[in-house]
């Protein structure tokens, strides 16, 4: 999803998505995990924030949220 400077990027950390969504960790990461059953290749990516720290970008989980309500 292309943002714009007037655009604020909102980052979450996991317990955030986790929290939106209401799922475990183990889910969050099971749907990022490519060898798992549950892998979504949709599901928005991770970004690596530090050397031990990722977010993701709220307005790209609401899109994914989005297309999962529409897609039924």
């Amino acid at each position: 999803m292309p943002t714009t400077a007037s655009t604020p990027l909102n980052l979450l950390r996991a317990n955030q998505v986790c929290s939106k969504l209401r799922i475990s960790k183990t889910t969050l990461y099971a749907k990022l995990d490519k060898s798992s059953k549950y892998y979504d290749p949709e599901f928005p990516k991770q970004i690596k924030l530090g050397v031990s720290s990722v977010g993701w970008i709220e307005q790209q989980v609401d899109q994914w949220i989005t297309n999962k309500l529409l897609i039924g």
